[in-house]
């Protein structure tokens, strides 16, 4: 995921350029919202379709074997009206433009960690000089009782000479943190 991440990224560079610490609201468009959003593409990527605000989640993304099936003998559910549902989660996707703070990144790991998925993702930003120290600091939010043993994947963004840069890292609370390459 990470590497793909970063493809789709590069490969809308220019847009990066454009919305990069501007208006949130449009740079979270550009991530989750609009038809030809990052998310969007990288669901095309990775063969996967996406839903945006699935549970609350900024993106889930799934496969055809995970949607429950229409069956018209069952009577206990009524049409979604265009809407879908999911017996099981390929990925869960947050995205936090403002990673500190009460509603920042611990609030979207403490949401990842409420779910079974396959994988875990939460995208957000750092200046470069507290890189370390940001990772260290996300991972002890995990704690050590926690049930679902899936990492996390965080991808961070940052700034550096007018190019954007990515990092991938794994946390996994006590486990300890990987970097990704």
């Amino acid at each position: 995921f990470y590497q793909s991440w970063v493809k789709i990224c590069n490969q809308n560079k220019i847009e990066f350029k454009n919305k990069w610490g501007g208006d949130f609201a449009e740079y979270t468009d550009m991530i989750l919202k609009n038809d030809n959003s990052i998310t969007s593409q990288l669901a095309k990527l990775l063969g996967l379709h996406v839903s945006h605000e699935y549970y609350s989640m900024d993106a889930i993304f799934y496969s055809d074997e995970d949607l429950v099936i229409n069956n018209p003998k069952n009577k206990t559910w009524t049409k979604t009206d265009g809407g879908i549902w999911l017996t099981s989660f390929q990925i869960a996707f947050e995205h936090e433009n403002r990673p500190f703070g009460i509603d920042g990144a611990y609030q979207e790991i403490c949401h990842l960690l409420t779910l079974k998925a396959n994988l875990k993702v939460l995208v957000t930003y750092c200046d470069k000089e507290y890189l370390d120290g940001f990772v260290a600091d996300l991972n002890s939010a995990i704690p050590r009782n926690v049930l679902d043993n899936t990492p996390i994947l965080i991808i961070i963004g940052y700034e550096d000479a007018g190019e954007y840069i990515w990092r991938g890292y794994s946390i996994q609370g006590y486990l300890g943190v990987t970097e990704i390459h």
